[in-house]
């Protein structure tokens, strides 16, 4: 659940607090429309003799046409806002708040219904006048207590849409922390990863009596204690930066009484350094070590190589290297 779903909820969330100031608004109206039927009850016994029976009473006030008028349209705007409320609720994802608005969707239809009934019976012609009065009067108290009853849900329903407000924000705020969580766990692993990927070093060494090299091939160290990186290649001893960045190599060199040997380090096939031994007549071995401090682009390749003619021998035959 990210950011898009916290978003959504708050969506719902506005769209549920509109259908309430709908649903006060419409509860408002009824009772207006409850009033203008009372003033219709009214107008029949001013109309109405007492205990006459006639063929026909037709209420044609201009008041209770102006309340059939606007009854009617009443009737058609909470279709309306039926129909309308039924697609809003297919369009909500979250099943708690679809609950609340086919509630308060189903309490419009019942009120709906009454108020469609009681209009009906306004138009009716009735020979009785005292029933007539008292049946108004019945479906007046019906209305009344229907209205009371909707009131009290339409509470309820307010109530629950408040709590569930709270429990949104209270979801979302933990939602949020998660979210910061997760970002600074992974900015953690990515520096983590930025740090143990940038760590390269290696060391080598050579066993041979008398390691082979040809000119400028690399002379081969061919027993590799650690390859942090994976920068040497085992095989051919060169050395292949995997990162940009400053570099230090050492290399260590023997030759033996009567001869020298003369190294090179090379970089990208050029020489930049190079370590003369020379043992002399005096009997022994001659060790020699020096060290280049190289600034590296990724895929730059380095290597050691001894000149033709000279004669290397074991022990102290080592090449290493480290990022700095």
């Amino acid at each position: 659940m990210g950011k898009e779903s916290t978003s959504e909820l708050q969506t719902e969330m506005r769209f549920l607090r509109q259908l309430l100031i709908e649903e006060r608004n419409a509860r408002t109206v009824l009772e207006t429309r409850v009033a203008a039927l009372e003033s219709g009850l009214q107008a029949v016994e001013k109309t109405a003799k007492p205990n006459e029976v006639a063929p026909t009473i037709q209420l044609d006030t201009r008041a209770l046409d102006e309340f059939k008028d606007n009854m009617t349209r009443l009737t058609t705007d909470m279709k309306l806002d039926i129909a309308a409320n039924r697609l809003k609720i297919k369009e909500l994802k979250n099943a708690e708040g679809r609950d609340i608005v086919a509630e308060m969707s189903r309490n419009s239809s019942d009120m709906f219904s009454k108020i469609n009934l009681l209009t009906n019976y306004l138009t009716l012609s009735m020979s009785d006048s005292e029933w007539q009065n008292k049946f108004f009067n019945q479906s007046i108290m019906e209305v009344k207590n229907d209205l009371k009853a909707f009131d009290d849900r339409f509470r309820r329903v307010e109530t629950d849409v408040q709590s569930y407000s709270g429990q949104l924000m209270t979801n979302s705020m933990a939602v949020n922390n998660s979210l910061e969580k997760m970002s600074t766990l992974e900015q953690n692993i990515g520096n983590r990863i930025s740090e143990v990927g940038s760590k390269v070093g290696f060391y080598a060494y050579s066993t041979s009596a008398e390691p082979s090299w040809a000119g400028s091939a690399p002379i081969l160290f061919e027993n590799v204690v650690n390859n942090i990186g994976g920068g040497l290649n085992e095989s051919s001893s060169i050395f292949t930066a995997p990162v940009d960045g400053l570099y230090v190599f050492i290399w260590t060199t023997t030759t033996y009484e009567g001869h020298s040997f003369n190294s090179y380090i090379v970089l990208n096939g050029q020489d930049v350094k190079y370590l003369y031994i020379n043992a002399g007549t005096k009997g022994g071995y001659e060790t020699g070590s020096t060290s280049a401090l190289l600034d590296l682009v990724r895929g730059d390749r380095v290597w050691i190589r001894g000149e033709d003619g000279g004669r290397l021998d074991y022990p102290n035959i080592v090449f290493t290297g480290f990022k700095i």
